[in-house]
């Protein structure tokens, strides 16, 4: 199904934020299909050309994209410690304005065993915010080349939830992100916490996002579709 865009009214943030929706065709309202909220939504419709052929060959199964396009104040509304004001406004959006309306215009509400954020670069990095501040909305986190410093992602008092799965990854040609990538992936680790990492020949560039973005939703959604449907995936 083509992609389709959409203008949003946003009441806290007091402006129109454009949204891109990718929606398999087997996505109805009672079938339950993974919802991905990813960050810098203007990406959608590139990634979504390598996940349609996915889940045309059955190597995943129907998903849902939801892409909430980044504005000019991106890193602001990313990462705390900027304008921790319009960091808070910009996740109230994500976080409630956007299921709200998701659910409202496509009748697909959120189910958190099957909905992830998924972010790379400053978009990782709010991944992992909200996987502290939203544990309860966000089962599956996806992350990939994290910007800032691993101390600013760490689990926190805000966490509301049990603990999402992680899925994250850095390429060897973007050392201060892979460096964040491992330091977060071993507090995982000693948090006993489901995590996989990897680590590609890659620098910080959007080829390699839209190569491991289908393998990291296999991981986060493959096993569980085909469980419940008999469904093979090759």
């Amino acid at each position: 199904m083509p992609n389709n865009s959409f203008q949003i009214e946003s009441n806290c943030l007091g402006e129109r934020r454009g949204v891109t929706i990718f929606l398999t065709r087997n996505c109805l309202p009672t079938s339950r299909c993974p919802i991905v909220f990813c960050t810098d939504g203007q990406a959608v419709e590139a990634f979504s050309q390598r996940i349609e052929r996915d889940i045309n060959d059955r190597k995943l199964p129907p998903l849902v994209l939801v892409g909430a396009h980044s504005s000019q104040r991106r890193s602001q509304e990313y990462t705390l410690g900027q304008d921790d004001s319009r960091f808070r406004l910009h996740e109230h959006f994500f976080t409630k304005e956007l299921p709200d309306w998701l659910n409202a215009t496509f009748s697909l509400k959120a189910d958190r065993n099957r909905t992830a954020v998924f972010g790379f670069s400053h978009g990782g990095a709010f991944a992992l915010t909200m996987a502290s501040r939203h544990s309860d909305l966000f089962g599956v986190v996806i992350a990939f080349s994290t910007a800032g410093a691993f101390e600013e992602y760490q689990m926190t008092e805000h966490t509301t939830g049990p603990t999402p799965r992680f899925y994250l990854s850095a390429g060897s040609r973007e050392k201060p992100l892979l460096k964040t990538t491992r330091r977060f992936a071993k507090h995982l680790d000693r948090s006993k916490v489901d995590c996989v990492v990897t680590e590609r020949h890659a620098g910080h560039d959007f080829t390699y996002w839209e190569t491991e973005l289908p393998l990291a939703l296999k991981w986060g959604f493959a096993a569980d579709h085909c469980a419940k449907n008999n469904v093979e995936i090759g």
